[in-house]
C-alpha cells in the first residue's frame, strides 16, 4: 500500500533507528543481545526521544494520508452498490424497515453500517508503529560468562575494559564475602 520510497515510506525512519543502534548499542553477540555504556544512557534517550517525535510526526502523515484513501475507497463503493441496494434490497435491510420499500437515505445508512464492520481505519493499521527499548543490568554472573567480557571489549573498543573488570569482580567478590 506504500511505496518503499515514497513519502510515506518508513524508509527515513529506519535509517535514523539503525543509525542509534549502530552507534550507541553495538551488537554483543546472539547470545547476549546489544549493550549501551551507561555513561552515554542519557544521550541515547535523547536521540531515542528525538526519534520517537519523528515517529510520532510520521504517524500522522501517514495516517492523514491512508485515511484520505480509505474515505475514497469508502465513498466508490457507496457510490457504486447504493443504486443496487435501492433496487434490489437485501433481506438484512428489508428485515430492519417499518415501511416497505426502502429509500435511498434507508440504502445508504444499511450500506454505511455495513461498510463500518469491515472497513479499516487508518488509526488501526498503524497501531503498531512503536518502539519498545529494554534496559537489562549486567550481573556479576554475566559478566564472568567466559564470552562475555570478549564480546563487550569487541562492541566498545575504546574501553578499558579489563581495569572496569577487575573492579567489578572485587567488588562482586567484597559483596559475597560479606553476606
Amino acid at each position: 500500500m506504500i511505496e518503499k520510497g515514497g513519502k510515506l515510506s518508513s524508509k527515513k525512519l529506519e535509517d535514523q533507528l539503525n543509525e542509534i543502534r549502530k552507534n550507541f548499542t553495538p551488537s554483543l553477540g546472539k547470545d547476549h543481545g546489544r549493550g549501551v555504556l551507561k555513561a552515554q544512557k542519557a544521550t541515547f534517550e535523547k536521540r531515542l526521544k528525538t526519534f520517537r517525535r519523528n515517529l510520532e510526526a510520521h504517524q500522522r502523515e501517514v495516517s492523514k494520508e491512508i485515511q484520505g484513501y480509505l474515505d475514497k475507497s469508502r465513498r466508490q463503493i457507496l457510490a457504486y452498490y447504493l443504486p443496487r441496494v435501492v433496487d434490489n434490497p437485501p433481506d438484512a435491510l428489508l428485515g430492519q424497515l417499518l415501511h416497505e420499500e426502502p429509500t435511498k437515505d434507508d440504502a445508504r445508512k444499511w450500506l454505511e453500517d455495513e461498510l463500518n464492520a469491515v472497513f479499516p481505519t487508518a488509526e488501526s493499521l498503524i497501531h503498531q508503529m512503536q518502539l519498545d527499548v529494554r534496559y537489562m543490568d549486567v550481573t556479576f554472573e554475566t559478566l564472568n560468562r567466559p564470552d562475555f567480557l570478549d564480546s563487550v571489549k569487541a562492541a566498545f573498543p575504546r574501553v578499558d575494559w579489563d581495569k572496569a573488570y577487575e573492579e567489578f569482580r572485587a567488588a562482586g567478590e567484597r559483596e559475597s564475602g560479606e553476606a
